[in-house]
């Protein structure tokens, strides 16, 4: 089809216009090449093309301003530069393009759109047919029900057939006041039968009130020969029920009574419905308004109330015009007078811009719904008005919000994509599209799986009911895969890291699921080279630790030589030597002794981590104990308090080498002090809290040895423990923090404070470390150091059984 609606198509006139304009933007762009200025105006011809509705009639138009822009740069005039025009060119083309999109999609929605309104209006005008079908239907059946009464009425003879067919409860009696007829429906609300009824009076049936009130009207009846009507609540077996009662007198020949008849029709449904529909009218979520057909309002809910600022009293009886702002409300009656001539229900509002007049001036914004209503007391008009003020706030936040995202959505640099339950790509930003060799929108609509997920790396073949983004719709779960690859366009693959997180509706449905995924590539690469250099420096590091070994240990002995010939020319020719000689000779025997320290630390470091961990659950309070014992004669000539405030827990480590770190830290803590009170502390605090793990024993209990029962110590399974060693003494400069951890760095002289290697702490850093935990310090000078160190397995250890301190010898504590 050439195009979608002929009826709406043009004259040739209008066509050899718009191609009589492209050619004379054409003659101006060759003769006064304007580059880009000219070019936006081949987007005119374009454009007046919207209204003929014929795609192919644009497309052509657009491809003869596409050539005119091509030959316009070829015959632009010489001596003009090369790269700005085609840049212009270029730009001229693209927004040729953008403009012949929009203007076809265009003309595709309004067309739709068209479609769409002529069916839904065929749709209206046969429900509106078939309503107003049964309306007439029913003001027949009406018609025929008050033409039966009246016949009824008009004919004794069927007062019989009346009674037992009529819905009413109807009974007579005579003038004694005594039932002579009485109709199933009467009697049913009384449990009882007809018969039951024939022959008495009110009296013998119903309580004496009941019966009083009954004979007081029948009375009135009689003496005014003329109908009486009202409404009346009985109280049944069955409940409270209200009758509408209509009691007239039968006249004979000579108008005169002879009988009286009552009918009564149970109207407690109606009563209950016209109850319910002001609640329901009342409790709307929008606002209610009826309208007369003056346009005076008789009904108007709380929230119309709530809505407009006027109370229920300020609204009723007022004419409908009162609500509508002021530069519509001359043309409004004409427009109410127009519908009221032909009611049909209407929504109004949405499209178009309606407004509401409040009580104080201001307006809002709103839609109308106006659904007619006939009634025996008339004709009226039931309008539902809802403020659209928060939707209309909320479609621009969601517009932004929508923007907002689609910004992002275009500008992350990982690879995002959406699938329904098939596995058809719904939507896919422009990075994805890019990494698999791509344009988005070749993308859209076909199956992402066959497309670029659909051979595991090893080149077999990949199941799609294998594949982790489909079951991620069917198991509801997240899935994130590290070791598959995606496939592009030229047949290429790449790995690929990706998560799948499902999508679900309203209702919990999965709808389908969205896919991140990045390139690893440089990150498979990276990691392939870091196992080369991790493997590359375990070797290198195997090596040096045999290096230092071996020079450590070849080296022994040739300084053993050195020391021995330096002793026996010292003891054989001093004589020889003199003073001068001698005490050289002292000199080299002193260095020789240093340089073999220095060696066996070497080789002890080494060795270190050489050999393996001999890991068990130990006690540490047991090592403690031992190390302390120890060093008890040189804490006892010291003078030095040990301070123990809390039990230490089971720990599984190495025994030997844990016991080193406290005798080379105690050891520390004793030589570099110069208080004259001297104090070691030793403990551990929960590494959370910094708190010291709490037992239920008096400091009088742990002194007099009690020993610790499981239920007085809290249960710090799986607890990170910070073990310290804290003195009194000389302190550490913050600047040295990390020199102390150097191997044979001393940061006082070699032979003040007792001298040393400088190798404790360094041999401390490493046990720790093959024990999976760190070490630090923290100093003031002048007031003292505390050692903190962590040991890995501590968090698999236990506090049971803990030895208590006081079981430690007293000239220790």
């Amino acid at each position: 089809m050439e195009s979608y609606n002929p009826q709406l198509r043009l004259p040739m006139l209008v066509r050899f216009g718009i191609i009589a304009l492209i050619g004379g933007v054409f003659l101006l762009d060759i003769f006064i090449p304007l580059g880009m200025s000219l070019g936006t105006l081949y987007l005119l011809g374009v454009l007046f093309t919207l209204p003929l509705k014929q795609r192919s009639f644009t497309v052509t138009v657009a491809a003869i301003s596409a050539l005119g822009i091509v030959i316009g740069w070829v015959f632009s005039p010489p001596g003009m530069e090369f790269l700005s025009p085609a840049i212009n060119r270029l730009i001229s083309l693209g927004t040729l393009g953008l403009v012949t999109f929009m203007v076809l999609r265009q003309i595709n929605t309004t067309v739709e759109l068209q479609d769409l309104q002529d069916s839904l209006q065929e749709k209206i005008r046969d429900k509106t047919s078939d309503l107003e079908q049964q309306r007439l239907a029913t003001m027949n059946l009406l018609e025929d029900i008050d033409q039966a009464r009246w016949e009824v009425e008009q004919k004794e003879e069927l007062l019989t057939n009346l009674l037992n067919h009529a819905e009413a409860a109807i009974y007579v009696k005579n003038l004694s006041h005594r039932y002579l007829l009485v109709n199933s429906n009467f009697a049913t609300h009384f449990h009882l039968s007809p018969e039951s009824f024939i022959g008495k009076t009110d009296e013998e049936l119903f309580s004496t009130s009941v019966a009083s009130l009954i004979g007081q009207r029948e009375g009135e009846v009689l003496q005014g020969k003329k109908p009486l009507k009202f409404e009346q609540r009985i109280v049944f077996p069955d409940g409270l029920k209200t009758w509408l009662t209509i009691k007239f007198p039968l006249l004979d020949s000579f108008d005169q009574p002879y009988a009286l008849c009552s009918m009564s029709t149970d109207v407690t449904d109606l009563e209950q419905a016209q109850k319910l529909f002001h609640k329901i009218v009342e409790a709307a979520p929008t606002g209610m308004i009826m309208v007369n057909q003056e346009g005076r309002i008789v009904l108007a809910n709380a929230l119309t109330c709530s809505q407009f600022g006027y109370t229920r009293e300020e609204l009723l009886q007022q004419p409908v015009e009162l609500l509508v702002p002021l530069r519509f409300r001359a043309t409004h009656p004409d427009k109410r007078t127009g519908f009221m001539s032909h009611p049909e229900p209407r929504s109004m509002g949405s499209g178009r811009d309606l407004y509401g007049l409040r009580k104080d001036g201001t307006e809002f914004p709103l839609e109308i719904g106006l659904n007619p209503l006939s009634t025996p007391e008339g004709s009226f008009v039931l309008a539902s008005v809802v403020d659209i003020t928060k939707r209309i706030e909320g479609e621009k936040s969601f517009a932004q919000l929508y923007r907002h995202h689609q910004l992002l959505l275009n500008s992350a640099g990982e690879g995002i994509y959406g699938i329904d339950c098939n596995g058809i790509t719904t939507f896919i930003n422009p990075a994805a599209a890019k990494m698999l060799g791509y344009i988005p929108e070749e993308l859209i609509g076909v199956p992402m799986h066959s497309t670029a997920h659909h051979t595991k790396p090893d080149g077999s073949a990949y199941p799609r009911t294998e594949c982790p983004m489909y079951q991620a719709f069917q198991d509801g779960a997240v899935h994130t895969v590290e070791d598959e690859v995606l496939w592009r366009k030229d047949g290429s693959c790449f790995p690929v890291e990706y998560t799948t997180t499902p999508i679900s509706d309203e209702e919990g449905c999965f709808v389908g699921a969205v896919v991140t995924f990045k390139d690893i590539t440089e990150r498979k690469r990276t990691e392939a080279m870091l196992r080369q250099w991790t493997q590359a420096l375990e070797h290198s590091n195997k090596e040096l630790d045999d290096f230092a070994y071996i020079a450590a240990h070849d080296l022994k002995e040739p300084l053993r030589g050195i020391h021995n010939y330096s002793r026996f020319l010292v003891e054989d020719y001093a004589a020889l030597l003199g003073e001068a000689g001698s005490e050289q000779c002292q000199t080299i025997m002193r260095l020789s002794q240093r340089m073999e320290e220095l060696i066996n630390t070497l080789l002890y470091y080494s060795r270190l981590g050489r050999t393996d961990l001999a890991i068990r659950e130990v006690y540490l309070d047991r090592v403690v104990l031992d190390v302390l014992d120890t060093l008890k004669p040189r804490l006892k000539e010291e003078g030095i308090t040990i301070r123990y405030p809390n039990p230490l827990p089971v720990l599984r480590c190495d025994e030997a080498r844990v016991g080193e770190i406290f005798r080379n830290l105690l050891t520390n803590a004793m030589k570099y002090n110069d208080k004259t009170d001297k104090w070691i502390e030793i403990g551990c605090v929960a590494a959370e809290t910094g708190e010291a793990l709490p037992v239920k024993q008096t400091p009088k209990q742990r002194a007099q040895g009690s020993v610790l029962s499981s239920n007085e110590i809290r249960d710090t399974k799986d607890e990170i423990r910070h073990f310290y060693v804290r003195d009194n003494g000389i302190g550490i400069p913050e600047k040295h923090f990390g020199d102390i951890f150097r191997i044979f760095k001393r940061l006082q002289g070699r032979d003040k404070f007792g001298g040393g290697t400088g190798a404790g702490l360094t041999i401390i850093e490493k046990i720790v470390h093959r024990h999976g935990g760190r070490i630090w310090v923290e100093s003031m000078v002048g007031e003292g150091t505390t050692f903190w160190f962590t040991l890995e397995s501590s968090s698999k250890s236990s506090t049971h059984n803990q030895i208590s301190p006081s079981t430690m010898p007293n000239s220790v504590l």
